[in-house]
């Protein structure tokens, strides 16, 4: 289902749910999101010097699933060059603080501090 306007349509369906929680357990996408959270609207080159270890390829496809999902706006200036943006959608403030649950839960589960979520972020 596509996401109208700011708001991300999610009904009771199994598949819709499977759909979001499929997108969100993507490698990088619980990072790029709480890092979005964290540092506001950012550019592609200083997220990824926030995330130890993603490579720019894993970035950009993470990025654009996000987005296509509606779970992230990309804007991009009308300067030359081109500036690229990404923050959190409107829609996906709703669902920060779950996702900081889930990280929390998760790193309070772990017991290396090298598995620790904490660990990619810079």
């Amino acid at each position: 289902m596509k996401p109208t306007g700011f708001q991300i349509e999610i009904s009771s369906e199994p598949s819709d749910v499977s759909e979001l929680l499929r997108t969100l357990g993507k490698e990088w996408a619980l990072p790029v999101m709480l890092t979005l959270d964290t540092n506001g609207e950012t550019n592609f080159n200083t997220l990824k010097r926030s995330l130890k270890g993603v490579s720019s390829r894993s970035l950009s496809r993470v990025l654009n699933d996000l987005a296509q999902r509606g779970l992230i706006v990309r804007s991009v200036t009308a300067d030359i060059p081109p500036h690229v943006y990404y923050s959190l959608s409107k829609a996906s403030y709703n669902i920060m603080p779950h996702l900081q649950g889930i990280a929390d839960a998760v790193n309070q589960s772990l017991v290396k501090d090298d598995m620790k979520l904490e660990s990619y972020l810079n």
